[in-house]
């Protein structure tokens, strides 16, 4: 048992101080500013986060906090590509172990049991740090440009939001994983969850429009729990964070398991 956590940790740490890792964070950053945050009701006008921020007129319009900017930084550009981003830490250290034959020297020395199991904690955590670390630094961005740090009774309220985009990170690298179980190409394996993503909330989307259509709200609400970005507000009460939180439990089993069952009949 110490042995394997002395693997697992230093599998984590090598992925999560990987520089790819840090440029991973860079681009969630990137991504929080793209949330709609505020919206004008005469004009129909939404206005993104990086214009709250840059405009400092719209903020004390719309009396928009810092609280509300970075709950807000989860867009529907985020929930696209956070799953082709935070996989990339893992997939990319994976791809190096692959083409220097490190895979074959690790498994003379530990155990497969050993081996699976600091895969994927090294999967799962470098993925939430990449989604943490991302979120962490566009909220030094928000309290920049607001001139003032949490208020303490907030204070709950963003550690929530830290923890849950945590996470979401972690979920969110469960497909690239299974994947990589007899996926070798490193783009292949970083952009087919990317793409199944897309598909899927494509498909979400226009039946989303057809229950709005007939007046199906309960069908509506149902849809967006199907939204693996409200893992992000896990510590928050929702109407349908249940039916979230268990569509997301259903991934991490699938995706454990397929990969236990390929990776095993490959490596016998």
């Amino acid at each position: 048992m110490k042995k394997c956590v002395r693997v697992a940790i230093k599998e984590i740490k090598k992925k999560c101080t990987n520089p790819v890792t840090f440029f991973c964070m860079l681009a969630i950053m990137v991504l929080c500013f793209t949330g709609v945050v505020a919206n004008n009701a005469s004009n129909g006008k939404s206005y993104t986060c990086i214009d709250i921020l840059i405009n400092a007129d719209l903020r004390k319009r719309y009396g928009v906090t810092s609280l509300q900017m970075i709950a807000a930084a989860i867009s529907p550009y985020m929930t696209m590509f956070v799953p082709l981003v935070a996989s990339v830490p893992y997939v990319l250290s994976l791809d190096e172990e692959r083409r220097k034959n490190n895979i074959l020297f690790r498994l003379i020395r530990i155990d497969k049991k050993t081996y699976f199991i600091s895969e994927y904690l090294s999967a799962v955590i470098s993925a939430g740090v990449t989604v943490f670390g991302g979120m962490i630094l566009y909220s030094f961005i928000v309290f920049a440009a607001f001139g003032s740090l949490p208020a303490p009774d907030l204070f709950l309220s963003y550690i929530k939001i830290f923890a849950g985009s945590f996470i979401y990170g972690m979920n969110s690298v469960q497909l690239a994983f299974a994947f990589s179980a007899f996926i070798e190409n490193k783009f292949i394996c970083c952009t087919l969850p990317y793409a199944l993503t897309y598909a899927f909330y494509t498909f979400l989307s226009m039946i989303t429009a057809v229950a709005l259509k007939n007046g199906q709200f309960e069908l509506f609400v149902k849809i967006q729990a199907l939204y693996k970005s409200n893992l992000v507000y896990v510590f928050e009460k929702n109407d349908y964070l249940k039916i979230t939180v268990i569509y997301a439990l259903i991934i991490q089993v699938f995706s454990i398991v397929m990969y236990i069952a390929i990776w095993s009949k490959k490596n016998k």
